[in-house]
């Protein structure tokens, strides 16, 4: 069937032939007749012939057994060697010309990878080989069994695709610039390995081996990322509880995240309610079984690490990490609000005096969990100053109604300044996730304050400056990290 599908430039379904084949291969037992199988002759004159339906391969089935029937006494005097010569023909028709070109290349290096190609060239030729030595029977065999070993060696690599410390890497949460600062040298106390391929019994030994040196160098918060983890079996199940338990001793925690959860419902009792919902939830596109997470389940993983330790997003237990080890270290912010609008960067070298009488140009607003502060595309007209609660900064997905959350704003964060100062549209959209509160300059007393009080805006605007860059810096750090 493979050779046919060269020939033709067409595709077969091997289930479904067996299955056709070996039906029709019973029914004709009970006549008497002896099992057959596809001939590549056969097939081959009818392609060449021009004939590529089903109508034409029933028809030279029924021409041949007539001929069978009819001319036997002629076709037994044919010459052995015109036999011969029509197989030979035919198996030189049948040669894999893909995998002779494969080999040429590799051999004259005219391919610039060529371990990608050795895998399938080396086992074809294995196959070929056995068949025509031994028997065909045998070179599948051969064949499945190597193909088992390559899928066991590719498999075995490294789990290990990325591991890089929180003081590189940070979360997307908007934190006040000193607690920046202060993650960037001591946010190597939190790790993320990401994961990828199959985690298993070839390869559990590694990643167990990666966290183990991590471990040593003082990280206390390891993040495991199963983003592109395919696969994971009962050694991997048990490498994830030695690394909780190591972790506990170290004073830490092990943290999942991007594990796909299982979100099917039992089935219904009745045939058509099942159906039912197996269309629905066709139509949810969840009908995919979360295997990852069911074997979590069953190993009793998810009750070991416990369920709000496993995150839908790297990003989250990030940012969770790292307001764990600010509040563990007295670097989170303590609630005192006037503290925190006086250690703001923003307010950097301006007298109290000076603060004081800025705060008669702005406003105190209020917001509820929920509260949309402003949307993307809105017009840009006041700037604000969070003191306290967080914000959520969302961006609007081209071509759907949906929303992606890109960022987070802690106290002591400014917000909407660019709108304000370009005169152009938000960009985002701000969302209360916590019952907050801000102070809040629109553009009109910015206007007044810049005539009356031009020392003022002076150090505000190099402040705001210094920030801006500070966070580039910060940005530029992240993605020459993520690019290696």
């Amino acid at each position: 069937s493979s050779s046919l599908d060269m020939m033709n430039n067409s595709g077969h379904q091997p289930n479904h032939d067996l299955k056709v084949h070996g039906g029709m291969n019973m029914i004709m037992g009970l006549f008497g007749f002896l099992p057959g199988s596809g001939t590549l002759s056969r097939s081959t004159a009818i392609i060449n012939s021009g004939g590529k339906t089903r109508l034409a391969n029933a028809g030279v089935g029924i021409i041949f057994t007539l001929m069978l029937v009819l001319l036997a006494s002629i076709v037994a005097a044919l010459p052995l060697w015109a036999t011969a010569g029509m197989l030979v023909a035919t198996s030189l028709q049948a040669i894999d010309r893909p995998t002779l070109q494969k080999l040429w290349e590799m051999i004259y290096h005219k391919v610039e990878y060529r371990r990608v190609l050795a895998g399938d060239v080396v086992v074809t030729l294995v196959v070929v080989i056995t068949a025509l030595l031994f028997d065909l029977i045998i070179a599948v065999g051969v064949g499945v069994v190597l193909a088992i070993l390559l899928f066991v060696l590719g498999m075995g690599r490294d789990p290990v695709r990325r591991a890089y410390f929180g003081s590189k890497i940070h979360s997307k949460v908007q934190r006040p610039i000193q607690q920046m600062e202060w993650l960037q040298h001591e946010g190597k106390r939190i790790a993320v390995i990401e994961v990828h391929g199959a985690l298993f019994f070839g390869s559990s030994a590694r990643l167990h081996s990666r966290a183990r040196i991590l471990l040593d160098q003082g990280v206390e918060y390891l993040i495991i990322d199963f983003r592109n983890l395919t696969t994971i079996d009962s050694n991997g199940t048990s490498l994830l509880r030695r690394l909780h338990l190591m972790c506990l001793e170290a004073g830490g925690k092990l943290i999942l995240s991007c594990v796909e959860r299982e979100r099917r419902s039992k089935r219904l009792p009745t045939q058509r309610a099942e159906k039912e919902q197996r269309a629905e939830e066709r139509r949810k596109n969840v009908l995919i079984p979360r295997l990852v997470w069911l074997n979590l389940v069953a190993n009793r993983i998810i009750e070991t690490i416990g369920d709000e330790w496993i995150f839908d997003d790297t990003d989250m237990a990030l940012a969770t990490c790292e307001d764990l080890l600010l509040t563990r270290m007295g670097k989170a912010d303590s609630g005192n609000h006037p503290g925190i609008i006086a250690s703001s960067s923003l307010l950097e070298d301006l007298e109290l005096e000076q603060i004081i009488e800025l705060g008669r140009y702005a406003r105190r607003q209020y917001f509820r969990a929920g509260d949309t502060i402003f949307n993307q595309g809105d017009a840009g007209e006041e700037v604000y100053f969070l003191v306290r609660g967080r914000m959520d900064v969302l961006i609007d997905i081209p071509g759907s109604s949906r929303k992606r959350r890109v960022s987070a704003l802690t106290e002591g964060t400014l917000f909407g300044e660019m709108a304000v100062m370009n005169s152009e549209t938000r960009s985002a959209t701000v969302n209360a996730a916590r019952h907050s509160s801000c102070f809040s300059i629109d553009r009109e007393n910015f206007e007044i304050l810049k005539v009356e009080k031009p020392e003022i805006v002076i150090v505000l605007m190099r402040n705001l400056a210094k920030l801006l860059a500070d966070r580039l810096r910060m940005a530029n750090t992240m993605i020459s990290e993520l690019e290696q």
